[in-house]
């Protein structure tokens, strides 16, 4: 008789599932946000997301934050 284990999935793996499309939702949101801000912003709300140019230094400084989130989150990069 063979015996399979069964692989159950704890709450760290959940956890880091979740992280990590928190992470890829971050990053697609400042992108877009960088996107629109060179192409003249968006005007479907009636020119209410029309950032000033200045607000593209903040916009790249939360992408950065974003790529940079996990390796703070790990414990691995702090040993």
């Amino acid at each position: 008789m063979v015996q399979r284990t069964v692989r159950r999935f704890g709450f760290e793996h959940v956890l880091g599932t979740l992280l990590t499309a928190l992470i890829g939702f971050g990053i697609w949101i400042t992108l877009r946000a960088t996107w629109l801000l060179a192409h003249g912003g968006d005007t479907s709300f009636g020119g209410m997301f029309k950032y000033p140019p200045w607000v593209s230094a903040h916009f790249l400084s939360a992408f950065v934050f974003v790529l940079i989130l996990p390796f703070q989150l790990w414990s691995g990069t702090r040993r």
